[in-house]
């Protein structure tokens, strides 16, 4: 614009200078013809015009010239690998601020040396006296904390129950057995009833010879008592003690019961002969053959 403006300037100076002399000069018909006729006055005005008419701007960048658009030929595209690379990474985490270390602690003001106390006079310094075992104290020790070796505290291991032993159930049938025949039992002032006393006959299976039968462990002759009081009066004394009698099987044609105690194991046999007016009680260890 500023180009275009400076050669108006100067068309319209040469203009203005064209008049000021036309004025000056003598004016007839005959000079303004060759004025207007000359060439190159015709040749001044056309190109003066033709800049006036044709626009001109500098800073107005130049048309490049238009290209006829190439086809791009189509390249496929993986929609997978699109997947891909269209998912954000994510963006990585930031380790937490590490916890601030605390403030240093003051330094401990130096505290005062004190002075040398005079040495103490040379008198006997009292004897505490040694705390007896009941003043010592325990401290804070637990008493479960003492340990006791390397055993340990866990079930024992399982094997086989252990065997048996009926002696014990045995010495407390013994023992309550004069007890329950105070009055009954006269094994002691009159001894073994002979082979007549017998039922059945069946004294040598009992008492051979009228003497213990050697598998028997003992025998007691019940006067004016039949088997079924005898029986009453075991499982009444013995019940409570968790001893029971069980009828198994006969032995000599009488009834025979196994001792158990309240595990169901087998303590002894007792048989129950039935004698005239009285029983017959004999123990067994084991079963009778």
């Amino acid at each position: 614009m500023l180009q275009l403006l400076v050669l108006m300037l100067h068309y319209a100076k040469d203009y203005f200078g064209w008049l000021f002399a036309l004025k000056h000069i003598k004016v007839n018909q005959n000079t303004l013809k060759q004025v207007l006729f000359h060439p190159l006055a015709w040749v001044a005005l056309g190109l003066h015009g033709l800049l006036l008419v044709i626009p001109f701007d500098p800073s107005s960048p130049a048309v490049a010239d238009e290209k006829e658009p190439i086809e791009e030929e189509a390249i496929p595209v993986d929609i997978l690998n699109l997947a891909a690379i269209a998912t954000p990474t994510p963006p990585p985490v930031e380790p937490p601020p590490a916890a601030a270390s605390p403030p240093a602690a003051p330094a401990a003001p130096a505290q005062p040396v004190p002075l040398a106390a005079p040495a103490p006079a040379n008198y006997p310094r009292p004897v505490a006296p040694a705390p007896s075992q009941g003043d010592v104290p325990q401290g804070d020790v637990p008493q479960g904390d003492v340990s006791q070796g390397d055993v340990p505290k866990g079930d024992p291991p399982k094997g086989d129950p252990p065997v048996y032993d009926p002696s014990g159930d045995r010495n407390t049938f013994q023992a309550n057995l004069a007890g329950a025949f105070s009055s009954s039992d006269i094994t002691g002032s009159i001894g073994l009833p002979g082979a007549n006393s017998f039922r059945k006959r069946n004294d040598q299976l009992f008492l051979p010879g009228g003497a213990v039968h050697p598998d028997a462990s003992d025998t007691r002759w019940m006067n004016n008592m039949t088997p079924q009081r005898v029986l009453e009066t075991l499982l009444a004394t013995y019940q409570p003690l968790g001893l029971q009698l069980v009828s198994t099987d006969t032995y000599g044609d009488e009834p025979l019961y196994e001792l158990k105690n309240a595990e169901g194991q087998i303590a002894m046999y007792v048989s129950l002969v039935d004698l005239k007016a009285s029983t017959l009680l004999v123990i067994w260890p084991d079963r009778p053959m």
